[in-house]
Parts: C-alpha cells; sequence; structure tokens
C-alpha cells in the first residue's frame, strides 16, 4: 500500500497560504494531496466554528481503477476530538478531485493531521 504524507502545510491548516497549482494527473500524488488543501482547510475551519479546541488526525483510504473511474474514498481512523462531520467533509474534498488515469489500482492512504495555528 503507498503512503502519501500530506504536507507540512496542512498541519496548521488554518494558517496556510499561498495557491498550488492542480496536477494533471493522478502519477504525482503528493502534488494532488497538496492541491486539496484550501478544501481541507475548509473542513477544518467549520470544525473550529463549533469547537475552538478542535484538532486532531483523519487517515483517509482511496480506492480506485487504473482509469481513474471508481473513486471510493472511506475515513479509516479519526483521533482527537474532531467530529465525524469533519472527516467525511474530508472524504468529500477528495472524493470530489477529477482523478485522471495512474495506470495503478493500488489503495492511497491519505493521513491528515490538523491543529491550530499559534
Amino acid at each position: 500500500m503507498r503512503r502519501l504524507f500530506a504536507l507540512a502545510s496542512l498541519l496548521a491548516v488554518v494558517a496556510c497560504g499561498g495557491e498550488a497549482a492542480v496536477p494533471s494527473t493522478a502519477s504525482q500524488p503528493d502534488a494532488i494531496i497538496a492541491s486539496m488543501r484550501f478544501g481541507f482547510k475548509d473542513c477544518f475551519q467549520a470544525a473550529l466554528n463549533e469547537d475552538p479546541t478542535a484538532g486532531g488526525r483523519v487517515v483517509l483510504r482511496l480506492d480506485m481503477a487504473a482509469d481513474g473511474t471508481g473513486a471510493s474514498v472511506k475515513v479509516r481512523e479519526r483521533s482527537g476530538n474532531l467530529p465525524e462531520a469533519t472527516a467525511e467533509c474530508l472524504a468529500g474534498v477528495v472524493r470530489a478531485y477529477p482523478w485522471a488515469s495512474s495506470g495503478r489500482t493500488e489503495p492511497l492512504t491519505i493521513p491528515i493531521t490538523f491543529r491550530r495555528a499559534k
């Protein structure tokens, strides 16, 4: 199983800035995950609006066909005090991405850690 690690910019999601170019193929998984950071930020901000102490980790599993179709995203782990709605929001961001053909059928694991910026 290929593990993807969310970039450091996802650790302090509320404080992240800048812009990311959206890669055209799934052959660049780290860049693709980085391009989703603004969607991830929206999910985390919604959690913070409900609970200013929200934080934790969500691990998602992405399965798709080699041609990029049939993307299935499941929440594998949720820790900390992040609500289930936040985990489902993150899964929705990944699910909505226009996945391109990668020629691979292996699952991707996407760990995302949230903490408030200081």
